[in-house]
């Protein structure tokens, strides 16, 4: 099954290494169903980042959206710390953790889906549909608990809805192997050879000539029998061709050092062939590597390098965000014995309770503090105050690059479009991207800020 915590690190560019097996438990196979391999196999990676659904906007009230704010960031918590028991194996105290995350936050697609994958995985597999149905229902394009969703169709007999959730996941990521594996076995148990024979072919060249493994053994096995009844392919529905396009970025020797876990060895890899090029597959793959390290700030070095030179690489961006996510859980909790209000405010934003970062902060005059309130308030949802404090600071220095861009994003998500535009364009200087993309760029880089170590 989709681990949305547990896969982070390991999402990959459509050109980058091959998806590792999903772990799942082997449907009743006939004589052409590829055989799914063990329980015990590492999750399979995730093509999308699962965004948390908030309320819609209702009149403003501080308080409210304080209480919310935090709670909200209590979820986060739990969830993560979900993912760390479930890489411990304790899948009761995770189920235990993502059930918190939900009465903190119910609207929390992520924490229903990792809900729902365990459930699959404890073979209770009506409560794992219906978790799955509304992580959906809250966010539809959340293509991780799709495919779960497929998955757990699929090993209820119901054959027909597991191939469309497949499609669903397929229009979204065509390139998946683990989808059409499974869509395989789907339409091999529906009685379909031909599709399943279709989507065993594009399981094969999606995952590389040199693959090896279990499943591609099976797989090939399962090919050679419809050989013998003569049974050809047949694409169950319109598709974009797989064949490698000459402008595919090439496979690297650290792919195979990556998929053995040997990680050191991967990085080394990758950054010879890399050198002093600017390969944006290369940098990406850089950046999974330490993500699954845990290395969350190095991993945000390397995507960031990556963004700058391709701006519109969704992944890339979408995987910046979730990084910024990570890193913040890591970094120390808020602490009251701080007796400098400023650092104060500055460590209670690090752990995400910014109505505390307010509070710290009252009272207190000046560039930095108007800087950190401003922050805090954005994240409260406060704008007109966020916008405030921005324009404060930049009433003094107009050229004061961290405020101007915090005045974009509250013009931003304000709505204002064209003073977002000069604000934005002040921040990033010669560069030109989409306003999204500016969004986690200014995320990114004030959570780097937040969390790094104050300069000597």
């Amino acid at each position: 099954m989709r681990s949305y915590t547990l896969a982070l690190a390991c999402l990959v560019l459509a050109a980058g290494p091959p998806a590792a097996a999903a772990a799942e438990v082997p449907p009743a196979t006939t004589d052409v169903a590829p055989p799914a391999t063990t329980d015990t196999a590492p999750p399979a990676v995730t093509d999308t980042a699962p965004p948390a659904v908030t309320p819609a906007e209702a009149p403003s009230d501080p308080a409210m959206d304080a209480a919310l704010a935090k709670q909200r960031s209590r979820a986060v918590g739990l969830a993560v710390h979900g993912g760390e028991l479930l890489r411990a194996g304790l899948d009761d105290q995770a189920i235990a953790a993502y059930g918190e995350a939900l009465q903190a936050w119910p609207a929390y697609p992520l924490a229903l889906n990792e809900l729902g994958a365990i459930y699959a995985k404890k073979k209770e597999l009506a409560r794992a549909e219906a978790l799955l149905q509304q992580a959906l229902q809250l966010d539809p394009e959340f293509t991780a608990a799709r495919a779960n969703l497929a998955e757990v169709q699929r090993r209820m007999g119901r054959f027909p809805a597991a191939i469309e959730s497949y499609h669903a996941v397929l229009d979204a990521s065509p390139e998946d192997p683990d989808a059409h594996y499974g869509l395989a076995a789907a339409f091999a148990r529906a009685g379909d050879k031909p599709a399943a024979r279709w989507a065993m072919e594009r399981y094969l060249k999606l995952v590389g000539d040199d693959a090896e493994g279990p499943r591609v053994a099976e797989v090939e096995e399962q090919l050679e029998r419809l050989d013998d009844d003569d049974v050809e392919a047949r694409a169950p529905w319109v598709v974009a061709s797989v064949t490698k396009q000459p402008a595919e970025p090439p496979r690297h020797a650290g792919d195979e050092k990556f998929y053995a876990r040997r990680y050191m060895e991967a990085l080394a890899a990758y950054r010879a062939a890399l050198g002093d090029g600017d390969d944006v597959v290369l940098l990406y793959k850089i950046g999974a590597t330490y993500a699954v390290m845990n290395d969350y700030r190095s991993a945000l070095n390397w995507w960031r390098r990556a963004l700058l030179l391709e701006p519109d690489r969704e992944l890339v961006v979408r995987h910046l965000g979730l990084a910024t996510i990570k890193l913040a859980a890591q970094s120390p909790p808020s602490s009251p014995a701080i007796p400098d209000p400023l650092e104060g405010a500055r460590v209670a934003l690090i752990a995400g309770d910014a109505a505390a970062a307010v509070a710290r902060l009252a009272g207190e005059a000046g560039e930095e503090a108007a800087q950190l309130r401003g922050e805090a308030l954005l994240l409260l949802g406060d704008l007109a105050g966020a916008r405030a404090s921005f324009e404060s600071i930049l009433n003094a220095r107009p050229d004061d690059r961290d405020a101007s861009g915090g005045l974009a994003e509250a013009l931003a998500r304000q709505g204002a479009s064209a003073p977002a535009a000069a604000a934005m364009r002040q921040w990033l200087g010669d560069r030109d991207v989409p306003p999204e993309t500016f969004l986690v760029l200014r995320s990114n880089d004030f959570v780097t800020r937040l969390t790094s170590e104050p300069e000597e």
